[in-house]
């Protein structure tokens, strides 16, 4: 299966039936894709408080289920809302919905507060909507999806792994993967070294990130389903370290060649005279 994956995004695989199911509501201007997801922006000033913005997906609300708790739903207004988590922290799960007698479409995505909080394990394991893309599991606190690594994702329709599902990948870097899940609902995913050289950072810290979403459709009793969930991945820190040490290299075998390079022209200087 890793291998599969892996030869997906190298072959730059399209996304087949993508675009006949990509609706674009005004709630999408400006997005970098058409499929339903929800983008948070922490709060600089107030480490318990970000900003959501839904795109792609005409809906009333989102609801936010945290890690531990009830869940709330937050009204939105031109397809913005605000959230306060107050003392519990750790992850939440941010979910929208638009329902019509053939459709149900859901946009679904995670927000990180750095607050202590609760495990999310219940709170994955929670059934939120009909269908779903669900990380088995979430990257730990200081953690992070990067480019090489595989994580597992379940597919999950009514509660139950759904098997032999089509799930598509798309990245804003442009990489675009499509696979089915086994038996038992998984897929596991190699995400994509799409990175640009000049990207790579060398502090260790300040490493650039770029949006993904995974997206399943599913049929059942006349009715279409189609879950999106999204996040973020930032580079392989190996390659950033591969380049610096790359660069070191050039650089020192510059330096040792200087003498080398010396005695030449001190001998063509000796032979001239």
């Amino acid at each position: 299966m890793h291998q599969l994956l892996t030869f997906a995004f190298l072959a730059g695989l399209a996304l087949p039936g993508l675009a006949q199911h990509a609706h674009a509501p005004t709630t999408n201007a400006g997005a970098w894709t058409d499929l339903p997801i929800i983008q948070a922006q922490a709060d600089r000033q107030d480490r318990s408080r970000a900003q959501l913005r839904l795109s792609g997906l005409d809906a009333a609300e989102i609801t936010v289920y945290p890690p531990a708790g009830p869940a709330r739903t937050l009204p939105l207004h031109g397809g913005k809302a605000e959230l306060t988590v107050g003392a519990q922290g750790n992850y939440h799960w941010l979910l929208a919905r638009a329902e019509s007698p053939e459709e149900i479409r859901v946009a679904s995505s995670v927000r990180y507060f750095g607050n202590p909080g609760p495990a999310p394990t219940a709170m994955l394991a929670q059934p939120k909507s009909e269908l779903e893309i669900v990380p088995q599991p979430l990257p730990r606190e200081h953690w992070q999806y990067r480019s090489a690594e595989a994580w597992d994702f379940l597919i999950r329709f009514q509660g139950q792994p759904l098997a032999d599902a089509t799930l598509h990948f798309m990245s804003k870097n442009g990489s675009h993967a499509a696979f089915r899940s086994d038996a038992a609902g998984r897929v596991r995913l190699a995400f994509p070294n799409d990175w640009p050289a000049d990207a790579m950072t060398e502090d260790g810290h300040r490493r650039p990130m770029t949006p993904f979403v995974l997206m399943v459709e599913h049929e059942a009793a006349g009715r279409r389903y189609l879950s999106a969930f999204n996040h973020v991945y930032g580079p392989d820190p190996m390659q950033a370290r591969s380049l610096a040490a790359g660069a070191g290299c050039l650089a020192l075998g510059g330096v040792l060649a200087l003498p080398l390079l010396r005695r030449r022209k001190e001998k063509k200087e000796g032979k001239s005279c």
